[in-house]
């Protein structure tokens, strides 16, 4: 039989015994559970591994954009094999779809061509869902528009159907890039050519009211058009935007010529004018690096991701942004991350010029940008502020991978990120591709594609971000 010990009466025996040899027993320490998870780890409690991959329509499904509820659910949007709008939501643990969104977890929509193309999507206050793209109109590719209910419905309180279509030039191609919510108006940046017959395009802004009529006091038509001409560039493209204290940032490239691209940026007043106080005109350029020699092909520089500084905002204060993206010359593509003062000028304190290139022989490009942390209120309670980038990396286990990469909010790598501030994630030994990110309750959440063997697979990973 076995007899157990009580750990009680041992603990005393144990005090009388140095009691009476003159000694102080020392003190008994709880040990904790060593905890091995660490910042940029893969979160485990998520689908078991950290990674969900899923397919919605044949052969090609490809993700553009990530959103995290309230309740920790996630919701992916993104293009699907048949060339439909397409959203998913998985259960907040990941373990599978969430079966009370449109009763399977998926959502496909067609909205009316057989090239609809998804771009990004971004959540509202109240948990719908919106969604933007490219679709096929009369005259060329036209914006369109899909607002979801948060059950997976189409919301008839948008456009009548739950579905806008709109131009940002007339008889122009539009291309689409990117949706924030400015309170209850939706805006929309991408590019629009600037003339007919022309491939030079402009900055475009599309703003619209939340019934998905345009906002007419947004440049009296409910849309901005923005040339770098001033600057001497004879193209740009806008591939991102925030807001802020009723302002509007909007980034991408400016191109002098077919070889020669510069990072370009603009912002916006809540009207849609220019907002001279950027800048002297509302617009800026700069470049992370020129022709180097013998390399004549010419230098190319573009901004795909922007987050507004974080910290303590200030009612009618305008905050600093981080833009991210890449840089090439000479055939070599590296991480651009770049910080600009409220006024766009660079801000010296990061990186001691206000740019940091991150690279190492591959082909690599981040494609979005979160900031976090800084002083929510006044106090003494200081979380330090962090810039958590996402892209993807080429070269990895039979092509290219998902990149994670924070930096300190001086520009230095954040050396407790994963250890030295970037990681890869490989899904299916293939094509893996990061487009969007978010964090939200300690975790990163970063999405994307994956190929698993010939088709394409909406991806998403989730990390621990502490």
């Amino acid at each position: 039989m076995k007899i157990s010990a009580n750990p009680f009466l041992v603990l005393s025996l144990v005090v009388l015994i140095l009691a009476a040899c003159g000694k102080s027993p020392e003190p008994i320490l709880n040990t904790p559970t060593l905890n091995t998870t660490a910042a940029g780890d893969l979160d485990l409690t998520f689908s078991g591994d950290g990674l969900i991959d899923s397919s919605l329509e044949v052969n090609s499904d490809r993700t553009r954009g990530i959103g995290i509820q309230t309740d920790g659910k996630v919701v992916l949007a993104g293009t699907t094999g048949v060339g439909n709008y397409g959203v998913t939501r998985y259960k907040a643990d990941g373990s599978g779809l969430d079966l009370t969104f449109d009763a399977d977890g998926i959502r496909v929509v067609d909205m009316g061509s057989a090239t609809d193309t998804v771009t990004a999507m971004t959540l509202q206050s109240d948990g719908k869902i919106v969604v933007v793209g490219e679709v096929a109109g009369g005259f060329g590719k036209d914006v369109g528009v899909m607002r979801l209910n948060s059950n997976g419905t189409l919301d008839n309180t948008f456009s009548g159907d739950g579905k806008g279509f709109y131009n940002l030039n007339h008889f122009k191609d539009d291309f689409v890039t990117g949706v924030v919510m400015q309170g209850s108006k939706i805006v929309v940046s991408g590019y629009v050519q600037e003339d007919s017959g022309s491939s030079n395009t402009v900055f475009a802004v599309l703003r619209l009211n939340s019934d998905g009529t345009p906002d007419l006091t947004f440049n009296g038509t409910g849309v901005k058009r923005i040339s770098f001409a001033a600057e001497g560039a004879f193209s740009a493209k806008a591939y991102a935007l925030s807001t802020a204290n009723n302002k509007i940032i909007v980034v991408g490239r400016a191109e002098f010529n077919a070889n020669n691209w510069y990072m370009a940026a603009a912002r916006l007043n809540n009207n849609g004018s220019l907002d001279n106080s950027f800048s002297g005109d509302g617009i800026t350029i700069f470049t992370f690096r020129n022709v180097v020699p013998p390399c004549d092909q010419g230098f190319e520089n573009e901004a795909f991701g922007v987050a507004i500084n974080s910290g303590l905002l200030l009612v009618n204060t305008d905050p600093g942004f981080v833009l991210v993206g890449r840089t090439n010359a000479c055939g070599n593509s590296d991480v651009a991350i770049a910080r600009l003062n409220a006024n766009g000028s660079l801000d010296n304190s990061f990186s001691a010029d206000g740019k940091r290139i991150i690279g190492d022989a591959q082909f690599e490009s981040a494609r979005a940008v979160r900031n976090s942390g800084g002083l929510p209120m006044p106090g003494p309670s200081v979380s330090p502020r962090k810039i958590t980038l996402a892209g993807y990396r080429e070269g990895g286990v039979g092509g290219s991978d998902f990149q994670v990469m924070r930096l300190n909010w001086d520009g230095s790598s954040d050396n407790t990120f994963s250890g030295d501030g970037k990681l890869t994630t490989d899904f299916n030994s293939s094509h893996d591709r990061a487009y969007a990110l978010a964090l939200a309750g300690g975790k990163i959440y970063v999405a994307g594609e994956t190929k698993n063997g010939a088709s394409y697979e909406f991806a998403v990973a989730r990390y621990n971000a502490n």
